[in-house]
């Protein structure tokens, strides 16, 4: 029975690779859109997450992590849900790291990881839109934001970003990447 299972496994990797890579899910530090926080952290760990109020909280819920054991590449982390969602189903994730004074090396950590989300998960995108340079609204701070906008098959959207923010601002420079799905993009900001 094995064999024949393994039999299959092959003929439908072979003959049909598009269709198995296009169900291959955008990662990011092994957490992925749909999947619930518990699938990969404790209670313990999901109890060391803040809850922010970043988006319209009529519909979106938000846990931010400092810098963890799960995502030490980061300065922090968050996960977002829909609000009456109890499971906790994850509809969005940002990763952010800072960079003292130093864009030129986010700039390049950004490029570094668009060519590699290019390269592995080219069998599901759809598009890839840079968005150039663009100045921050008003109300947020002073400085430019430099962002690429990835669209993946199943309607979810990755984005990599540099904040490169103004000498006047306490802030410092942030690398910036996400991944959300539409219920995210459509009532984050409603």
């Amino acid at each position: 029975m094995k064999f024949i299972l393994i039999i299959f496994l092959f003929i439908i990797t072979y003959f049909f690779p598009s269709q198995v890579l296009a169900k291959t899910k955008f990662e990011l530090s092994g957490f992925s859109i749909g999947m619930v926080l518990t699938d990969k952290l404790s209670k313990t760990q999901i109890s060391e997450g803040v809850y922010r109020k970043y988006y319209n909280e009529n519909y979106i819920t938000t846990l931010e992590f400092n810098k963890s054991t799960f995502f030490p590449e980061y300065d922090y982390t968050q996960f977002s849900f829909k609000k009456k969602d109890k499971k906790q189903k994850i509809i969005a994730i940002e990763a952010v790291k800072d960079y003292e004074d130093n864009i030129a090396e986010c700039f390049a950590k950004r490029e570094e990881i668009i060519a590699d989300i290019s390269s592995k998960y080219k069998k599901i995108i759809i598009r890839i839109d840079d968005m150039g340079t663009e100045p921050f609204s008003k109300s947020f701070a002073k400085g430019t934001r430099t962002t690429t906008w990835i669209d993946l098959k199943g309607k979810k959207y990755v984005y990599v970003s540099c904040y490169n923010f103004a000498d006047t601002e306490s802030r410092q420079d942030q690398l910036r990447i996400g991944i959300n799905n539409t219920y995210f993009d459509k009532m984050a900001f409603k």
